[in-house]
C-alpha cells in the first residue's frame, strides 16, 4: 500500500511546474515559521531558566514577562533576584535583558549571542562568541550605571581559552 502510495505522489511530482514547486515550498516555509514563531512555549522556557537559576543559586528568582524578540532572541524583563532565607534581600533586580543568537554561525559550529542588560539607572551590552574546540571570547560595553565607578576601563573584552 505504501509502495502504490509513493508511485503516486513521484507521478504527481514529475507533473508540477518548477516555480509551482518553488511557490509551495515558500508558502509552506513561511506558514511553518510563523505558527513556530505564534506557537513556541516562552512560559515553558520562563519556567525553565527559572527552576535552573533557583537550583544553582539557591536563591529565589521572579520574572515579570518573556516575550520574543526578532525570530532568534528573546527579552525579559522584571527579573529579581531575592534571597531564599530573606526574601526581603534582593541580590538583583533586572529592569530589562534582551538575548539574540545569530543564526549562520551555528551552522559552522560557533555560537555568538548579543545582550543587553537595563538595571540600577544604567546597563551594560556585548557579544558572547563561543568557537569550537571550547574556545570563547566576550566584550562588554558599560553604560552609565553603577558598574562604571567600579570597574575601569569602560569596554572590557575578555578571552577564555
Amino acid at each position: 500500500m505504501l509502495k502504490r502510495i509513493f508511485q503516486q505522489l513521484i507521478a504527481a511530482a514529475r507533473n508540477v511546474q518548477p516555480k509551482q514547486a518553488l511557490l509551495y515550498a515558500a508558502v509552506f516555509c513561511a506558514f511553518f515559521f510563523i505558527t513556530f514563531y505564534l506557537t513556541f512555549p516562552f512560559d515553558t522556557i520562563k519556567n525553565l531558566a527559572i527552576t535552573e537559576i533557583e537550583a544553582r543559586t539557591g536563591s529565589k528568582v521572579t520574572v515579570a514577562s518573556l516575550s520574543p524578540l526578532r525570530m532568534s532572541g528573546m527579552e525579559v524583563r522584571g527579573v529579581r533576584m531575592t534571597s531564599a532565607q530573606d526574601p526581603m534581600r534582593i541580590i538583583a533586580d533586572i529592569d530589562l535583558a534582551r538575548f539574540r543568537l545569530h543564526l549562520l554561525p551555528v551552522f559552522r559550529g560557533r555560537v555568538i549571542v548579543d545582550y543587553d542588560l537595563v538595571a540600577y539607572g544604567g546597563g551594560f551590552s556585548g557579544v558572547y562568541e563561543q568557537r569550537s574546540a571550547g574556545r570563547a571570547a566576550m566584550a562588554v560595553n558599560f553604560r552609565t550605571s553603577i558598574f562604571r565607578n567600579t570597574i575601569s576601563p569602560n569596554s572590557l573584552k575578555i578571552t577564555a581559552r
